[in-house]
């Protein structure tokens, strides 16, 4: 049996190592949005991102319209394509910002700019029966720049690469990726709009 002092100190080191491996989550934790900006995908800015044709979505009651939404009706659009889901917390908590900074791009005085950005976001819901209760309980109508589209079978989030709810892809020009944000965000900061804006203008260059 080893001697009460040696227990102690044993006691002692175990205890450090847990507060250093548990200080280093919390690190990760709280910069995983600063980190995940670095792992965008070269061979989406180089050849552009995955085509889709997927249902669209009323915006009000989140059930199907019958129509289909391409990636090819947006040639000349900044987009961010958002994969999300109902029952996704941090969705739920991104999901206002997403249409609060798609309402911050819908200007009607400006002519044809309110469609300079285009907000797509595509849910994994395999039921349409809690999205449709999420998007009633939101309180808010989704402007005409913000479009609801249905991926329940994860095709296209696996083709995109999405491995965590939500990724955000921000994509340009020839649908080349922009930037790809992994986690949720607040999309209406003064930062994310400035980088939209800055995005719009090279666009249009």
């Amino acid at each position: 049996m080893a001697p009460p002092k040696k227990v102690f100190w044993l006691l002692v080191f175990f205890f450090f190592l847990a507060v250093v491996a548990y200080s280093g989550w919390i690190f990760h934790r709280n910069n995983v949005k600063a980190i995940t900006y670095a792992g965008n995908n070269e061979e989406f800015k180089e050849g552009g991102v995955p085509n889709f044709a997927l249902s669209f979505l009323d915006g009000k009651t989140g059930s199907a319209t019958g129509t289909f939404v391409k990636l090819a009706n947006f040639e000349d659009k900044i987009l961010l394509i958002n994969f999300w889901a109902s029952w996704c917390a941090p969705c739920q908590t991104e999901f206002p910002s997403l249409v609060q900074l798609a309402k911050s791009f819908n200007r009607p005085e400006e002519g044809d700019k309110p469609q300079r950005l285009r907000v797509l976001a595509i849910s994994v819901d395999k039921d349409l029966a809690p999205l449709t209760q999420f998007l009633n309980q939101m309180g808010q109508s989704l402007p005409p720049n913000f479009e609801v589209l249905a991926d329940p079978d994860g095709e296209m989030a696996v083709k995109y690469g999405t491995r965590k709810l939500p990724e955000t892809y921000i994509v340009g020009r020839e649908h080349r990726l922009i930037r790809k944000v992994i986690d949720q965000q607040n999309w209406n900061s003064p930062a994310f709009k400035e980088f939209i804006e800055k995005q719009i203008a090279e666009q249009s260059k």
